[in-house]
């Protein structure tokens, strides 16, 4: 499989060769194609997977919930595409096979939803290795996490005292919601906090 940060290193060689961008910006850039096309090649995989074996609807709703926080809150990062990728594939389809076969009452949601929205409030956002947040975006990225984070739970409530047979396609974005705010917890980001005291990478 190729390497995304061979690809993105590429694509960034000929937008300062073509004077798109400037060469101090760089690693702005090559970090923004990195997660663009890690993104993008998750997401088309996924969708393969998911239309083979017949659950289209139940990953758009994991993979959606899961990339919307992510994007804004961060979280654990797998060391390669293809760990990530396996983790996310695991997950998503661990989750829905799950769900499908165990029914889950609504208070049980309710515990995840609180437990998730205590997570986010307490760690959201989290850096990463790979790109530091100045103070300015740091507090722009809470803002949006806190606020899809309310709007994601109102959301489920309205949705399922709307109709509560939807209550198996909620739960699926509420397990989203609940695994990657698992992923911003500092024990499972210890590697993460280490370097970010340090100045390596």
């Amino acid at each position: 499989m190729i390497k995304i940060n061979f690809v993105a290193e590429g694509l960034v060689n000929r937008l300062i060769d073509n004077q798109i961008i400037s060469k101090e910006d760089r690693d702005i850039y090559k970090f923004g194609l990195e997660v663009f096309l890690s993104l993008v090649t998750k997401i088309i995989l996924l969708t393969m997977i998911a239309y083979i074996f017949d659950v289209m609807v139940e990953m758009f709703i994991f993979a959606t919930t899961f990339f919307v926080l992510r994007i804004n809150a961060g979280g654990y990062h797998a060391k390669t595409f293809l760990g990530c990728f396996i983790t996310t594939v695991i997950f998503t389809f661990v989750t829905i096979n799950v769900l499908s076969n165990i029914p889950t009452p609504f208070y049980f949601t309710l515990i995840i939803l609180a437990i998730a929205n205590v997570l986010i409030f307490l760690y959201a956002p989290v850096d990463t290795p790979n790109k530091r947040s100045t103070p300015k975006e740091y507090a722009i990225y809470r803002r949006r996490s806190l606020r899809f984070a309310a709007l994601f739970t109102l959301g489920i409530i309205v949705i399922y005292f709307a109709d509560a047979s939807k209550l198996y396609y909620c739960n699926i974005g509420v397990f989203a919601f609940f695994i990657e705010s698992i992923t911003l917890i500092p024990l499972v980001n210890k590697k993460n906090i280490k370097q970010k005291k340090g100045d390596s990478p």
